[in-house]
């Protein structure tokens, strides 16, 4: 098809029929310009221009494919570029401070525990006491966005109350939410409420309530931690009382039949005070913290025995009245931290001055070996979380403050910032969104130590790009104006 152009020369071929059509092969001397549209059926000096017009096509689409493919290349390398701005804009974030964000009107919490159930945040406040009794009353809250505060969801009577902790049982499509709470005190509450019972609750979706669902035999129970062995649910206690001059603490199975949780194990402890499980290359480990002291019995480090089915003792880790016990993974191994409060001498108490120590698992002794001592004052609780890229380690020193470490390599943890908390007892990382908190649990009773509301702070962060990846800029302008000048493909 030869199409119009601005200057014509004029040929007159008797060979154009009405329809337009030159037919057979032409051979023109000089320039020709049809003044209307013509199709030639053959060819034009030699020249088939079916062919040549196949070939303009197949031009087009190749040019056309590898620009867009560029403009593509481009935009992906800007996305990059972006997304190296965010990580390392992330990788440069740190914890600078905490703001007050909410307080909380409770007795005397000695613990607070938070998880995700149902799309909800929740938090649950232990309260060891009130000013008359241990048998008091423990209130969970959830989280209201519209607020951006906890609200009262639900409240629980304790007796002694010193943490809860969460796990679900999924059977089927179904899954089942439940919540125990560890009782420490051995005297029984006027609302029936026995000495030596830790509760456990079940969550009832049409009341939006947890309800009784068993009472569990325990003896001074400070903490719970549950873990899976196969298709079967446990429930480990760690127990601070002694039963006829023996520590021992039970390790509950829920029982398929029944549906109750049995005494299953029984693990020999000292006065234990905390309990964490975890999972390692297929081996389920189990830790003990003990504060008795003079004891062999420390902190205790177990792991299952899949042939003869129970735990054995794998290691003993020096302490000295342990207050509490957590685990972390870093570099893919698991690590401990184990918290003491403080050591007796002849006279009784004389030393607050302690420490927190860091214990990595080695894969060539199979074993725990000690990385870092952090000295610390009379620490009453640990957690580790994380953020993004990096492990923060929260401590509580007792009646005093909250510290905040942040691992920096070979160096380990260390101090970012202090928060100071008149009463502190216990602290429970929490994130919700993008917002990071410390709910801490204080005891406004110990006038002693001047004791205020348990607390929910609020992380301030802070952080810069790295200058060599923020003043990387992305312009994709130039391919946007070689693909809008591409012609149209007829």
């Amino acid at each position: 098809m030869v199409a119009e152009r601005d200057l014509v020369n004029l040929m007159t071929d008797p060979r154009l029929s009405s329809d337009r059509t030159i037919y057979g092969n032409v051979v023109f001397f000089r320039d020709v310009v049809f003044q209307q549209e013509a199709f030639i059926n053959g060819t034009v000096n030699g020249i088939d221009l079916k062919t040549v017009t196949q070939d303009q096509q197949t031009c087009y689409n190749t040019v056309q494919y590898q620009t867009k493919e560029l403009q593509d290349k481009v935009l992906q390398q800007c996305q990059d570029i972006s997304s190296l701005q965010y990580k390392a804009k992330d990788a440069m974030e740190a914890i600078h401070h905490f703001v007050l964000a909410q307080s909380f009107p409770l007795t005397a919490a000695r613990s607070f525990h938070s998880f995700h159930m149902e799309g909800e945040t929740w938090l649950a406040a232990a309260n060891l006491r009130d000013d008359s009794s241990f048998c008091t009353s423990s209130p969970l809250y959830t989280w209201d966005v519209g607020t951006s505060q906890f609200i009262p969801a639900d409240i629980k009577i304790t007796n002694g109350a010193r943490a809860w902790h969460y796990f679900n049982i999924t059977e089927g499509h179904h899954t089942r939410h439940f919540l125990v709470i560890a009782n420490q005190a051995l005297q029984s509450c006027p609302e029936s409420l026995p000495a030596d019972v830790s509760q456990l609750f079940e969550y009832n979706a049409e009341i939006k309530s947890f309800t009784l669902y068993q009472s569990l035999p325990t003896h001074g129970a400070k903490d719970f931690v549950s873990f899976r062995l196969g298709t079967d649910t446990y429930l480990a206690v760690a127990n601070s009382e002694d039963v006829e001059g023996e520590g021992t603490s039970t390790i509950f199975r829920f029982n398929q039949e029944d549906r109750q949780f049995q005494p299953h194990w029984n693990i020999p402890t000292a006065e234990a005070v905390s309990v964490d499980a975890f999972e390692y290359n297929g081996t389920q480990f189990l830790v003990y913290a003990n504060s008795k002291l003079f004891c062999e019995l420390q902190t205790q480090v177990f792991v299952s025995n899949d042939e003869e089915s129970q735990f054995q003792a794998l290691q003993i880790i020096p302490s000295s009245s342990a207050s509490d016990v957590t685990h972390f993974f870093l570099g893919g191994l698991p690590h401990l931290v184990v918290a003491d409060m403080y050591e007796v001498g002849l006279a009784g108490i004389n030393n607050y001055k302690m420490h927190i120590k860091v214990y990595r698992w080695s894969q060539y002794r199979l074993e725990f070996v000690w990385t870092q001592t952090m000295h610390f004052e009379a620490a009453s609780d640990v957690a580790v979380f994380q953020r993004k890229n990096d492990v923060y380690l929260a401590a509580v020193s007792l009646n005093t403050a909250v510290t905040v470490y942040r691992h920096q390599g070979v160096s380990g943890f260390l101090p970012v910032v202090t928060i100071p908390a008149h009463g502190a007892r216990g602290v429970q990382p929490l994130s919700i969104g993008s917002q990071l908190f410390l709910a801490v649990a204080q005891d406004p009773l110990d006038t002693r130590a001047k004791g205020q509301d348990s607390t929910l702070f609020k992380a301030v962060m802070t952080g810069a790009t790295v200058e060599s990846v923020g003043s990387m800029q992305c312009d994709t302008s130039w391919v946007n104006g070689i693909v809008g000048q591409l012609p149209d493909q007829d």
